[in-house]
């Protein structure tokens, strides 16, 4: 069993989650970058919430559950259907830890977008061992952010991956997709995959920027950052790994959006694996 424990909470709030909020911006006015952070215990699950203020909409989501502590997951990340606030659930998975871990909540909020609305879709309910649900934006919008969860099998499946796609000329709609995945212990358990994509009408300079770690199976892969170049501004995070066993031994649990980078960060649970994976993080940006 590999293991991180002797780093402190409060190292990790301090390396991981604190971020500057951002500043206003032309092309997407009032941005800004809202964190609400939980208590730092053993508790097995705990949810935090961020909240935009008033007259502002969520363009973007992310969160973070327990970063480098084994035996907890991130589980949720969703958006509100009112596109005013983000909710991030971590639970301790079966392995457990006695260690005290914090979830945090982002919201990347502006003013209302030309076109800004949310698309929520919600898989099939069972105990499939990997699953992916995918929604997609109306034509002639493109996607700003990704959020979802799993239901149902509390601790025993993870949020392998939340994920967007833009749309490109010729080719299918703008999408945001997430996957549920049951963990290395596995379950018979029943659960579902719900995804929300942010979407709007197109913004000037409108690209999702990425990048990929070298492949390898260490217990964990470092952050990564893909920033937005000179005058742009982060609208939302992607995330995923590459690891392609059906069981989820490899766990994300940082997606979090600062104003003009992103950190998605990844690591093997408590049993390991010997398989090789990458981290892989997406920036979606716009012009200031």
């Amino acid at each position: 069993m590999r293991s991180l424990r002797t780093l402190t909470p409060a190292f990790l709030l301090a390396f991981a989650f604190v971020h500057p909020a951002a500043h206003a911006s032309a092309a997407v006015p009032g941005i800004e970058v809202v964190t609400a952070t939980g208590p730092a215990d053993s508790s097995a699950s705990k949810t935090v919430q961020a909240l935009c203020p008033p007259g502002k909409r969520v363009v973007g989501a992310g969160g973070a559950a327990g970063a480098f502590f084994t035996g907890v997951i991130l589980t949720e990340v969703t958006i509100d259907p009112a596109l005013t606030s983000v909710t991030v659930t971590g639970h301790e998975d079966s392995s457990g830890t006695s260690q005290q871990w914090p979830v945090v909540a982002y919201a990347v909020c502006a003013e209302p977008l030309p076109g800004l609305q949310l698309v929520t879709v919600t898989g099939l309910y069972d105990s499939t061992k990997r699953k992916t649900v995918s929604a997609f934006c109306p034509p002639g919008t493109q996607v700003l952010g990704v959020g979802g969860r799993v239901d149902g099998a509390a601790g025993e499946v993870v949020l392998a991956s939340a994920w967007v796609r833009a749309a490109m000329p010729g080719t299918s709609a703008a999408s945001a997709h997430v996957t549920g995945a049951e963990n290395g212990d596995g379950t018979d358990r029943a659960y579902g995959v719900r995804v929300h994509a942010v979407c709007a009408d197109p913004l000037p300079g409108y690209q999702v920027l990425s990048h990929t770690t070298q492949p390898g199976s260490p217990p964990l892969q470092p952050f990564q950052t893909p920033a937005c170049p000179a005058g742009q501004r982060v609208l939302g995070v992607g995330g995923r790994t590459t690891a392609t066993l059906p069981y989820a031994q490899v766990v994300l649990n940082v997606l979090v959006p600062s104003a003009r980078s992103v950190s998605v960060f990844a690591m093997e649970d408590s049993d390991g694996t010997q398989e090789s994976w990458s981290t892989q993080a997406q920036a979606v940006c716009a012009d200031e």
